[in-house]
């Protein structure tokens, strides 16, 4: 899921329009010029729509390109690598590693440079756009940004230690909020690294020169909130350091840990960080789900950028301790992903006290995560986006929030819709997502996809799991079953089994191809 379509900072280097139609256009996205040993590359095209230009419509293309090349940049990394590598240096030290792990989950706002594209406009109306990544340059580039911002850190940081010997704590905050921001640049860049496949080649005493400011920075807001409310007053007023302009901002439900679950906890606290950003910013939080956009695509950048909607996106963790609750958020604008603000801070236990801080199948939801990531699933040129009128990140509802799904695929194909309860339970929600044909003609066009799904008992983390397939799907062996009072048909199979089901069905097949996405969400009561 997570792994949904991506962000990017666009270094834009668009190539004369050929009058033959190029490949990659046939073969939505494989092109012979770039080969994967050398380059990455990811597929966009726009929707055939009178009402855009064509300017429109290549910009729409080109962004479809960058997230969907963003998106495969994911499939064999996984946050826990990178985290298990870091610990490593930090010697294990739990609130160090945790820092990390709130940025290693974000990958859905990477900031990536070095993009070029090339375009073709259709007879038919629609433009193509292929967007084009050299592994070699872009790891080169990372390598010389690293360094060029490692050397500007040293230089603020020891600007805010000045400050601070003269007594000038004010100044000493804004200072350590410019530091904050560019250690959340650096972070990213270690990650970008590592999903490029090369090595970061950052040093122990690089890391721990980025750990020392996140410390130092710390101890400037020394002070643990008692209430939720306070919590989240308190995030503001780091986030208002960086004096961010007025704007819309969406604000995500806090993740819990680096899992992709969140809690009654974290879907209360969502409105209280949006009324403090409202009385300590100039931003205007988005009241994502009461408003009448209709996203474009997964992407939260991307979406946001076509419809108007949010001018900055915020997103976090928290993490849950003995004594305390610590949370790490950042604010960055939609349309680039470029890190704004970032702020840290803790609540005393008490303060979430009557409320689930983990949703109560935690453990079991990690355990199927293990087998979600297993690599059964045999990549093709069939790909597959699903997200939701409340984006595809934050999923977080309440009892009786309704949400409906969109869907985007590059041929015409089948879709399977499996819904894992917080029970255990694996579903199928409807008998028409058995099979549900999507014909060539909404081929790379968003398809609404029927029927609008409500938040209900049972309450936890639960996932929503798709598969395409270019061929049917064979038949399922489903049981109807009562949970709640709601009637299901539920799969027989155990998780593992039904994953190597549908995961192996192009080596069973013979030119059939099979994509996958999933959204985990969290049901909470009222």
């Amino acid at each position: 899921m997570k792994l949904s379509a991506l962000a990017a900072v666009i270094l834009v280097c668009v190539s004369s329009m050929a009058v033959a139609q190029p490949d990659w256009v046939q073969t939505s996205g494989q092109s012979a010029a770039h080969p994967p040993s050398s380059y990455l590359t990811g597929f966009g095209m726009s929707p055939d729509d009178k009402r855009m230009s064509k300017t429109e419509k290549q910009a729409y293309a080109r962004n479809a390109a960058a997230g969907s090349l963003v998106a495969s940049m994911q499939v064999n990394v996984s946050s826990e690598e990178i985290v298990d590598r870091f610990s490593l240096v930090v010697d294990s030290n739990e609130e160090l590693v945790d820092q990390y792990k709130s940025h290693t989950v974000l990958k859905s706002s990477l900031n990536l440079d070095g993009l070029r594209f090339e375009e073709y406009m259709g007879r038919r109306g629609s433009a193509y756009g292929l967007a084009i990544l050299d592994r070699a340059e872009a790891s080169a580039h990372y390598r010389k940004k690293f360094a060029s911002r490692m050397k500007l850190l040293v230089q603020q940081q020891a600007a805010g230690n000045r400050q601070l010997a003269a007594k000038q704590v004010g100044l000493a905050r804004r200072t350590y909020a410019d530091c904050d921001r560019l250690v959340s640049e650096l972070e990213e860049i270690i990650l970008i690294q590592d999903l490029l496949g090369s090595q970061a080649g950052v040093t122990d005493a690089e890391l721990k020169q980025i750990l020392s400011v996140r410390s130092e920075s710390r101890a400037l807001w020394d002070r643990q909130a008692e209430t939720m409310a306070e919590a989240a007053g308190l995030l503001a007023d780091k986030l208002a350091q960086r004096a961010p302009e007025a704007g819309a901002v969406q604000v995500n439900a806090l993740m819990l840990e680096d899992s992709y679950q969140y809690s009654q906890f974290s879907s209360r606290l969502r409105p209280m960080l949006e009324s403090a950003l409202a009385e300590k910013t100039a931003l205007t939080p988005l009241m994502l789900g009461e408003t009448a956009f209709r996203p474009h695509s997964s992407g939260v950048a991307r979406r946001a950028a076509a419809d108007g909607a949010a001018d900055y996106l915020l997103t976090g963790s928290y993490f849950v301790k003995k004594d305390a609750v610590h949370f790490y958020v950042r604010l960055s604008r939609s349309t680039t992903s470029e890190v704004v603000a970032t702020a840290d801070g803790r609540m005393a236990l008490s303060g979430a006290e009557g409320l689930e801080l983990k949703p109560q199948n935690f453990m079991e939801v990690l355990k199927d995560r293990r087998v979600f990531a297993s690599r059964d699933l045999v990549s093709g040129a069939l790909s597959l986006e699903v997200w939701t009128n409340r984006g595809a990140d934050g999923l977080a509802l309440a009892d009786g929030d309704a949400i409906s799904l969109y869907a985007r695929v590059n041929k015409p194909c089948h879709l399977r819709f499996i819904y894992h309860l917080a029970n255990g339970a694996r579903v199928v929600p409807d008998p028409l997502y058995l099979n549900y044909m999507i014909g060539s003609d909404k081929v790379n066009k968003v398809v609404e996809l029927p029927g609008e799904f409500e938040a209900c008992a049972p309450f936890g983390s639960e996932t929503m799991q798709f598969f395409a397939s270019t061929v049917e799907f064979p038949e399922l062996a489903l049981v109807s079953k009562v949970f709640d009072g709601e009637e299901y048909e539920v799969l027989g199979d155990s998780l593992a089994q039904s994953n190597v089901r549908h995961r192996g069905l192009r080596r069973k097949t013979t030119g059939a191809e099979v994509a996958e996405m999933r959204l985990p969400l969290t049901t909470v009561p009222k």
